[in-house]
Protein backbone atom coordinates (compact mmCIF):
# COMPACT_ATOMS: atom_id res chain seq x y z
CA UNK A 1 0.00 0.00 0.00
CA UNK A 2 1.89 3.18 -0.68
CA UNK A 3 2.05 6.02 1.95
CA UNK A 4 1.85 8.64 -0.38
CA UNK A 5 -0.75 9.50 -3.45
CA UNK A 6 -0.68 11.96 -5.88
CA UNK A 7 -2.84 12.92 -8.68
CA UNK A 8 -2.62 15.21 -11.89
CA UNK A 9 -5.30 18.29 -12.27
CA UNK A 10 -5.71 19.79 -15.34
CA UNK A 11 -7.20 22.91 -15.96
CA UNK A 12 -8.67 23.71 -19.52
CA UNK A 13 -10.33 26.96 -21.01
CA UNK A 14 -11.64 26.67 -24.67
CA UNK A 15 -9.56 27.47 -27.09
CA UNK A 16 -6.55 27.34 -24.76
CA UNK A 17 -3.50 25.35 -24.12
CA UNK A 18 -4.65 23.59 -20.26
CA UNK A 19 -2.27 24.03 -17.73
CA UNK A 20 -1.36 20.42 -15.41
CA UNK A 21 -0.53 20.41 -12.21
CA UNK A 22 0.51 17.71 -9.25
CA UNK A 23 -0.70 17.38 -6.16
CA UNK A 24 0.48 15.28 -3.23
CA UNK A 25 -1.39 13.51 -0.50
CA UNK A 26 -3.54 16.79 1.22
CA UNK A 27 -6.41 19.32 0.66
CA UNK A 28 -6.77 21.74 -1.98
CA UNK A 29 -9.23 25.02 -2.97
CA UNK A 30 -10.00 25.46 -6.26
CA UNK A 31 -11.97 28.36 -7.20
CA UNK A 32 -11.33 32.35 -8.37
CA UNK A 33 -9.89 33.50 -5.67
CA UNK A 34 -6.28 34.53 -5.37
CA UNK A 35 -5.81 32.54 -1.92
CA UNK A 36 -7.11 28.96 -3.79
CA UNK A 37 -4.43 26.35 -4.19
CA UNK A 38 -5.57 26.51 -7.86
CA UNK A 39 -7.02 29.49 -9.51
CA UNK A 40 -9.88 29.29 -12.21
CA UNK A 41 -10.31 32.46 -13.22
CA UNK A 42 -13.54 32.15 -15.29
CA UNK A 43 -17.01 32.95 -16.17
CA UNK A 44 -19.45 30.94 -13.51
CA UNK A 45 -16.48 29.91 -11.34
CA UNK A 46 -17.18 30.47 -7.64
CA UNK A 47 -14.18 32.10 -5.07
CA UNK A 48 -14.45 28.91 -3.38
CA UNK A 49 -15.83 26.69 -6.01
CA UNK A 50 -14.78 23.01 -4.49
CA UNK A 51 -12.21 21.19 -2.51
CA UNK A 52 -9.68 18.63 -3.48
CA UNK A 53 -8.74 15.82 -1.28
CA UNK A 54 -5.98 13.68 -2.50
CA UNK A 55 -5.61 10.27 -1.00
CA UNK A 56 -2.84 8.24 0.20
CA UNK A 57 -3.73 5.55 -2.39
CA UNK A 58 -3.94 8.07 -5.18
CA UNK A 59 -7.72 8.41 -5.11
CA UNK A 60 -9.15 11.97 -4.83
CA UNK A 61 -12.08 13.49 -3.06
CA UNK A 62 -14.33 16.19 -4.79
CA UNK A 63 -16.16 18.24 -2.57
CA UNK A 64 -18.70 21.16 -4.47
CA UNK A 65 -18.40 24.18 -1.68
CA UNK A 66 -22.03 25.16 -2.37
CA UNK A 67 -20.89 26.90 -5.27
CA UNK A 68 -23.49 28.84 -7.07
CA UNK A 69 -22.84 27.03 -10.84
CA UNK A 70 -22.05 23.96 -9.29
CA UNK A 71 -19.58 21.35 -10.57
CA UNK A 72 -20.15 18.60 -13.19
CA UNK A 73 -19.80 15.35 -14.31
CA UNK A 74 -21.58 15.67 -17.22
CA UNK A 75 -24.93 17.04 -17.28
CA UNK A 76 -25.08 16.05 -13.88
CA UNK A 77 -24.25 18.23 -10.72
CA UNK A 78 -22.48 16.95 -8.26
CA UNK A 79 -21.75 17.45 -4.36
CA UNK A 80 -19.05 15.02 -3.81
CA UNK A 81 -17.68 12.31 -4.94
CA UNK A 82 -14.45 10.01 -4.85
CA UNK A 83 -12.47 9.80 -8.24
CA UNK A 84 -10.25 6.16 -9.00
CA UNK A 85 -9.94 7.05 -12.83
CA UNK A 86 -9.46 9.46 -14.92
CA UNK A 87 -12.55 11.71 -14.71
CA UNK A 88 -13.42 15.15 -16.52
CA UNK A 89 -15.59 17.76 -14.45
CA UNK A 90 -16.91 21.44 -15.64
CA UNK A 91 -16.28 24.35 -13.24
CA UNK A 92 -18.32 26.80 -15.04
CA UNK A 93 -16.72 27.57 -18.04
CA UNK A 94 -13.86 25.32 -17.44
CA UNK A 95 -12.78 21.67 -17.68
CA UNK A 96 -11.09 20.17 -14.71
CA UNK A 97 -9.71 16.60 -15.42
CA UNK A 98 -8.55 14.49 -12.77
CA UNK A 99 -5.83 11.72 -13.33
CA UNK A 100 -5.76 9.95 -9.72
CA UNK A 101 -2.52 7.93 -8.95
CA UNK A 102 -4.35 4.68 -8.14
CA UNK A 103 -1.73 2.24 -9.17
CA UNK A 104 -3.16 2.22 -12.65
CA UNK A 105 -2.57 4.67 -14.79
CA UNK A 106 -1.51 7.98 -13.45
CA UNK A 107 -2.64 10.44 -17.01
CA UNK A 108 -4.03 9.69 -19.77
CA UNK A 109 -5.92 11.58 -22.56
CA UNK A 110 -9.75 11.22 -21.97
CA UNK A 111 -11.77 11.48 -25.30
CA UNK A 112 -14.28 14.37 -26.09
CA UNK A 113 -17.50 14.65 -24.04
CA UNK A 114 -19.53 12.89 -26.85
CA UNK A 115 -17.40 9.82 -26.84
CA UNK A 116 -19.41 6.80 -26.52
CA UNK A 117 -17.51 3.30 -25.52
CA UNK A 118 -17.44 0.74 -27.99
CA UNK A 119 -17.46 -2.42 -25.54
CA UNK A 120 -18.69 -2.64 -21.97
CA UNK A 121 -15.71 -3.34 -19.69
CA UNK A 122 -15.25 -3.20 -15.54
CA UNK A 123 -14.89 0.16 -13.76
CA UNK A 124 -11.07 0.12 -13.32
CA UNK A 125 -10.07 -1.92 -16.83
CA UNK A 126 -7.70 0.17 -18.58
CA UNK A 127 -9.21 0.83 -22.29
CA UNK A 128 -7.68 -0.65 -25.33
CA UNK A 129 -5.73 1.66 -27.29
CA UNK A 130 -7.85 1.88 -30.13
CA UNK A 131 -11.13 3.21 -27.81
CA UNK A 132 -9.25 6.06 -27.00
CA UNK A 133 -7.60 8.68 -29.08
CA UNK A 134 -3.58 8.29 -28.05
CA UNK A 135 -2.35 12.00 -27.63
CA UNK A 136 -0.48 14.01 -25.23
CA UNK A 137 1.55 12.07 -22.49
CA UNK A 138 1.07 9.48 -19.72
CA UNK A 139 2.60 8.70 -16.83
CA UNK A 140 2.43 5.08 -15.34
CA UNK A 141 2.92 3.04 -12.75
CA UNK A 142 3.95 5.16 -8.94
CA UNK A 143 5.33 8.42 -8.64
CA UNK A 144 6.77 7.18 -5.25
CA UNK A 145 10.70 7.48 -4.58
Amino acid sequence: MKSRGCAVVEIGYEGQPSSRHLLRTGRYAVGSAEAADLQVRCSGVSRRHLQLDVLADGGVLVTDLESSNGTRLGRRRISQMAIVEPTRLRVGDATLTIHPDTDQVGVIDLPSDDWVPTATRAPNELSAATDMPQLGWAIIGGLDT
